[in-house]
């Protein structure tokens, strides 16, 4: 168990939902989720409704300790991966009816806090290159390589959701150094990553960005991104004492 801040001092709040399947995958590797919970200082009630908000940084300590006690130093990614889509909730509908790869990972930036306060999501474009970016806003004690690998591996997802089998990352890149085998990361992310970059992410080609969406929807995606306070109410910070331990 790592050291905590007080609470008042935890002001990045985030969905429930991003604990989607965590008990599933951690009952795989023989762990006890409810001990888990208890060590992050995680209330039980928050498996059972997505739209309660917990501190982002009792996320963080509960992939580390977890990654710890199982010996799986994969353990983020491979959780990521397990999740998908199905943790953004709302977001999910505004990336899909968007009308191009671009609009719909601007729309994921733009509306990502309504998701989680503790990241934020960067989309540039650099010549014939684009960056898809993840960076922590956090300030903990606890190691945060766990929470990004699992953010990047849902990346990773989106990505080819978007521009199917098709895709080609020309490269995905971490700020921090290799936590298993490089080559272990291959069937995670699709490539072999960069380790000690400057960003955690993926290098495309900014071609990519460029491609139409099958799924692109105007009637749905111009309200959704026109008036975005509907989206937003959900998130208030009264919110996390709806769960009790």
């Amino acid at each position: 168990m790592y050291p905590r801040a007080p609470v008042s001092e935890m002001e990045h709040l985030m969905r429930s939902a991003a604990l989607l399947r965590y008990d599933e995958y951690a009952t795989r590797l023989g762990l006890d989720p409810q001990q888990m919970f208890a060590r992050a200082g995680i209330a039980p009630a928050y498996l059972d409704d997505a739209d309660l908000f917990l501190p982002y940084e009792q996320l963080v300590e509960l992939l580390e300790d977890s990654a710890r006690m199982s010996g799986n130093p994969l353990f983020g990614a491979e959780l990521g991966l397990l999740q998908g889509l199905d943790i953004l909730g709302p977001i999910t509908y505004l990336i899909r009816s968007s009308a191009t790869v671009a609009d719909a990972l601007q729309g994921l930036a733009r509306y990502f806090h309504l998701h989680n306060r503790g990241a934020r999501i960067k989309i540039e474009v650099f010549g014939r290159t684009g960056i898809a970016s993840y960076e922590m806003c956090t300030s903990t004690s606890v190691p945060t390589r766990q929470a990004v690998e699992l953010a990047v591996a849902i990346g990773y997802r989106l990505l080819r959701m978007l521009a199917g089998a098709s895709l080609v990352i020309r490269e995905c890149v971490f700020q921090h150094e290799p936590l298993a085998e490089p080559q272990t990361y291959r069937r995670i992310y699709g490539c072999v990553p960069r380790f000690n970059g400057e960003y955690n992410g993926f290098a495309l080609d900014a071609s990519l960005l460029e491609r139409p969406l099958s799924s692109a929807d105007e009637a749905l995606h111009g309200p959704m991104m026109q008036q975005p306070t509907p989206m937003e109410t959900p998130f208030h910070p009264s919110l996390p004492s709806r769960a009790h331990a």
